[in-house]
C-alpha cells in the first residue's frame, strides 16, 4: 500500500489509509477484540483495482485468469501489456463468482487442415439480463482449424438461421474457403427443412450430436461457458445483478 503512494496509520481503536497526493482517506478499518485491524467491507478491492496494475489488466481482459496474464507477460503476447508481477495467491472474487464450474469436458486434438472444414455452432439463452437493444440469446460459430469465434446477438431463437447465412457469407468472403461441415446439437434451431435444404444446396455436411451428450459438441459448449463467465464477472464487478 505504501508503494502505491499512501500512508497507513494505526490507532488504538482503528486504522486508516491516506492518499499522500490528495490528503484524502481512502480506506478505514476497525480494531477487533482480538487485536486485529480489519478494513471495512468492500473498500479494499475497490481501492486496489484502481491503483494496482494487475487488477486493472484483469478487468481490461474480461477477467482473464492471473496465470494466463503471467503467461501473456512472459511471451509478450499482448501489445502494450507491461511486465506485471503477480503473486501466486492473488484471487479475484468476481472471477470466482463468474467462473465456478462442476467438471471439465474432455479435450481432443483438432482434426482439420484448413479454415471452415468444420464449424461448431450453438445457441445459448434465453438470459434474464438482456442487452441494451433487448437481445436475450447469443449464437456462436467456431472454426475448428483457427478456433476463431463469431458471436451473434438475437432477440428470438428463430433468428439462428439468418445468423448462419450472415456468418457463411462473411467468413467465406474473408477466408476464400467454403464451409464443409456444420456441427450442432438437436436444440431445434438448425433441424428445420429450410436449414436442411440450405445445407444441401451449398454442399454443407451436417453433424448432429446425440441428445443430452454435450461433450460431442464440446468446443462450442465450452466457449458458451467462457462467454457467460466473462459477462457474469463483469456484471458482478459493476454491481449489476448477474442473472442468467
Amino acid at each position: 500500500m505504501c508503494d502505491q503512494g499512501t500512508e497507513v496509520i494505526f490507532r488504538s481503536n482503528g486504522c486508516s489509509v491516506r492518499d499522500l497526493d490528495t490528503g484524502k482517506t481512502v480506506i478505514k478499518g476497525i480494531r477487533t477484540p482480538n487485536d486485529l485491524y480489519v478494513f471495512e467491507e468492500g473498500q479494499q478491492q475497490c481501492y486496489l483495482s484502481k491503483n494496482v496494475e494487475h487488477w486493472l489488466w484483469n478487468q481490461r481482459l474480461g477477467h482473464l485468469s492471473f496465470s494466463q496474464i503471467r503467461e501473456a507477460c512472459k511471451y509478450q503476447a499482448v501489445h502494450g501489456l507491461p511486465d506485471i508481477r503477480i503473486s501466486d495467491n492473488t484471487i479475484c472474487k468476481s472471477c470466482q463468482f463468474g467462473k465456478q464450474t462442476k467438471t471439465n469436458f474432455p479435450e481432443k486434438e483438432g482434426s482439420t487442415r484448413r479454415p471452415l472444414e468444420l464449424v461448431h455452432t450453438d445457441v445459448c439463452g434465453p438470459f434474464r439480463t438482456r442487452s441494451p437493444r433487448g437481445e436475450g440469446y447469443i449464437i456462436l460459430f467456431i472454426d475448428e482449424f483457427s478456433m476463431m469465434v463469431w458471436i451473434g446477438l438475437m432477440k428470438h431463437k428463430d433468428e439462428a438461421f439468418e445468423k448462419l447465412k450472415s456468418f457463411k457469407a462473411l467468413d467465406e468472403n474473408k477466408s476464400d474457403h467454403k464451409i464443409k461441415c456444420l456441427r450442432f446439437d438437436r436444440g431445434g434451431e438448425f433441424t428445420s427443412n429450410e436449414n436442411f435444404n440450405f445445407c444441401e444446396e451449398h454442399g454443407i455436411r451436417r453433424e448432429l450430436s446425440i441428445a443430452r451428450t454435450l461433450q460431442q459438441n464440446g468446443v462450442v459448449e465450452r466457449m458458451n461457458r467462457t462467454v457467460q463467465q466473462m459477462a457474469r464477472a463483469m456484471l458482478d464487478e459493476s454491481g449489476t445483478p448477474a442473472t442468467f
